[in-house]
């Protein structure tokens, strides 16, 4: 369902989703344009293109109503890889001084977007999904 937003104008996630309040804010450290929208309602942020196309969704696992492809927020690692196979790019739980801990993400390429699932610390439970554009990937 979500997938289907990107590269879409974000006026199309509005009328989906309960944004509630939604403000578009120039992204300060990018040059070309890029705006972020935030909606603590309905758990997603989104990038847009300086053309207000969709590139990236950060779907907040603990509040968003529903996650891509029937992916529960407990669903367990090994269930992941079962669903979608060995993943593109992965990373361990990590413990940074400074922003605090992370946990093990994992990042698929589907149907030519892609898909980055990460973890709470504990690993206990799915955090965020991150559905992107290939042009909004970051180096790994």
């Amino acid at each position: 369902m979500y997938f289907r937003f990107l590269g879409r104008p974000f006026s199309e996630l509005c009328g989906i989703f309960p944004m509630g309040e939604v403000e578009l804010v120039q992204i300060d450290s990018c040059d070309d344009g890029e705006l972020h929208s935030e909606s603590l309602e309905s758990g997603i942020e989104a990038i847009l293109d300086q053309r207000h196309l969709v590139t990236t969704l950060f779907i907040n696992a603990s509040v968003a109503e529903q996650l891509p492809f029937g992916i529960t927020r407990s669903a367990a690692e090994h269930e992941l890889l079962d669903q979608f196979g060995a993943p593109e790019a992965q990373g361990s739980p990590i413990e940074d001084p400074l922003l605090g801990s992370y946990g093990a993400w994992y990042r698929w390429r589907i149907d030519g977007n892609y898909m980055h699932i990460a973890y709470e610390p504990s690993g206990s439970y799915v955090s965020q999904v991150t559905l992107m554009t290939p042009d909004a990937v970051p180096e790994v």
